[in-house]
């Protein structure tokens, strides 16, 4: 995804091609079924778009509105899409026919979702909220402020949260959210992502900064990694052994898509 387009790889990020009718729209983010087979795609000011045969065919989920979409997530089976837009979380458990909305407050920035798509978690400028019900109602079970972007295990017990301040930038739970332990980066941290198991994370330091990573979350402190460039957002596999990571141009011209094979330690830009 580069605002303009979406990028597909099937081959662990080593070629890239352009997915038919994804250039017209300007998007904020993207998300897929554990199978690759649905893909749903948010815009900046628009609709989100689905696709249920790995890309080659897209459609607007008009059901959902017209928005000013700001993160997506999608459940494992593909039928539980969740968004953040304004003020809202909006779900739809029924792959995008009907959604309903729930409001958290205002600037409502990353959105994180259990596997199962039953636990929702939303940030928002201050706050992290939690729904167990698939987006009926949600509950804040931490109010840090200077939030940046959350990511949730498959099980939903272990979250990572980012912070958009230079101290406690980083914030992990391994019980579901019941606590939080925080650790002091001493950098202003943006886009974060956790594997399936919950041992991966790699997070993104915010305005041309590195990529930081562990492979023991909760153990072994993230470390710096990767070319400093302006990440917009990350994903890994289920083990966490192959990462990518997209970069804007907007702090010199290496922006693009990179990939890791070895757990965050390296990368190469693919795309």
């Amino acid at each position: 995804m580069d605002g303009y387009k979406i990028y597909m790889s099937t081959d662990s990020g080593s070629t890239w091609s352009q997915l038919a009718g994804s250039n017209i729209l300007s998007y904020s983010a993207v998300a897929m079924s554990s199978d690759g087979t649905v893909i749903v795609a948010a815009t900046k000011n628009g609709y989100i778009y689905y696709s249920s045969d790995s890309g080659l065919s897209w459609g607007p989920l008009t059901a959902g509105g017209s928005r000013t979409w700001t993160d997506v997530a999608i459940s494992s089976s593909g039928t539980v899409i969740s968004a953040g837009a304004s003020t809202s979380v909006y779900t739809s458990t029924d792959s995008g026919a009907s959604w309903s909305s729930k409001s958290i407050g205002a600037n409502v920035l990353g959105i994180a979702m259990k596997g199962t798509g039953d636990v929702i978690f939303a940030t928002r400028r201050a706050g992290l909220y939690r729904s167990v019900n698939s987006g009926t109602s949600f509950t804040e079970i931490t109010n840090t402020d200077y939030n940046s972007d959350v990511d949730v295990s498959y099980d939903g017990d272990d979250i990572a949260l980012t912070r958009d301040y230079r101290s406690d930038e980083f914030e992990f739970s391994t019980n579901g959210g019941l606590t939080f332990t925080r650790l002091s980066l001493g950098k202003r941290m943006g886009p974060v992502a956790i594997s399936a198991d919950g041992t991966h994370v790699t997070m993104a330091v915010l305005n041309g900064g590195q990529l930081w990573s562990t492979t023991n979350m909760g153990s072994v402190t993230p470390t710096a990694r990767g070319p400093s460039l302006n990440w917009q957002s990350i994903d890994m596999s289920e083990d966490g052994s192959i990462q990518t990571a997209v970069a804007s141009c907007a702090c010199n011209d290496s922006g693009g898509i990179y990939v890791s094979t070895d757990s965050g330690a390296t990368w190469m830009k693919t795309l």
